[in-house]
């Protein structure tokens, strides 16, 4: 997204463009830390967001319902654009 604004279920999971020379530096600034306390929430999807920008600022957010779940559902666009953009590699865009 940061790159090509491209946000896509294929976009997401297609190999080759997560090798590219661009996407592996943007990669490369992302740490995924592991919290044993947010994991025990299971079934609960929490998430913690830290940023350190480049002048040393530190902006953080809880998000304590993740997007498409009870606590914070998708919209029905929201819905339909994720299932058409599952669908259509499969189906086609027609059908």
């Amino acid at each position: 997204m940061l790159i090509d604004r491209t946000v896509s279920f294929a976009a997401t999971h297609d190999t080759a463009r997560m090798q590219d020379p661009k996407i592996l530096r943007v990669r490369s600034k992302v740490v995924l830390t592991p919290d044993a306390q947010l994991e025990a929430l299971y079934p609960k999807r929490e998430a913690i967001v830290e940023i350190t920008l480049a002048d040393g600022t530190v902006l953080t957010e809880r998000v304590e319902a993740v997007r498409g779940t009870p606590d914070n559902p998708m919209t029905q666009d929201e819905v339909i654009n994720k299932s058409r953009d599952l669908m259509i590699p499969f189906v086609g865009s027609a059908a």
